[in-house]
């Protein structure tokens, strides 16, 4: 560990088996009575990478979405035309359409790292190095973020198809 730059002085570590209760050394049931009535949540072992595929998905496929949202704003039953006229607005905002492109960067950057940490044979060592890479470019971004947001502005194609104005001072 000490050959990775790490003080075991600040680390520390918990350990689940998959149970609502984190195994321990000591009884937490004893210890702590009252804890001992709740189940925690389940937790899927994919979730990070998941996140990762719907939100370049949606990305991808936004136009289509967009389009069929579109559609549907003219169907006669009320609540589903209403509901999509609300996700149609929402989405073409400007403040919507920055964020998703944003989050689609910084989730680009984070992605190995995001898949690398759920493998069964995890090495320390890569992890740290992986680690230390998104974090790397995340303050790449930083230091040139206004060059990164005019990038990100310019290059949403969503803009041009619905009309989308975007000034940049």
């Amino acid at each position: 560990m000490t050959d990775f730059g790490l003080n075991a002085k600040y680390l520390t570590w918990q350990g689940y088996d998959k149970a609502a209760r984190m195994s321990s050394i000591y009884n937490a049931e004893e210890v702590f009575p009252q804890i001992n009535r709740f189940k925690l949540k389940n937790l899927c072992a994919t979730q990070w990478v998941d996140l990762h595929d719907a939100v370049i998905i949606f990305e991808e496929l936004q136009t289509d979405i967009l389009h069929a949202l579109d559609e549907i704003t003219l169907r006669t039953d009320s609540n589903t035309s209403s509901s999509a006229s609300h996700l149609l607005t929402a989405i073409k905002q400007l403040k919507f359409q920055t964020a998703l492109s944003i989050l689609v960067k910084i989730l680009s950057i984070s992605f190995p790292l995001s898949r690398y940490v759920q493998t069964v044979n995890l090495d320390l060592k890569t992890a740290l190095e992986a680690s230390s890479n998104v974090q790397n470019n995340t303050q790449d971004i930083r230091k040139n973020s206004n060059i990164e947001f005019q990038h990100i502005c310019l290059s949403i194609i969503v803009y041009e198809i619905f009309d989308i104005t975007v000034r940049l001072t």
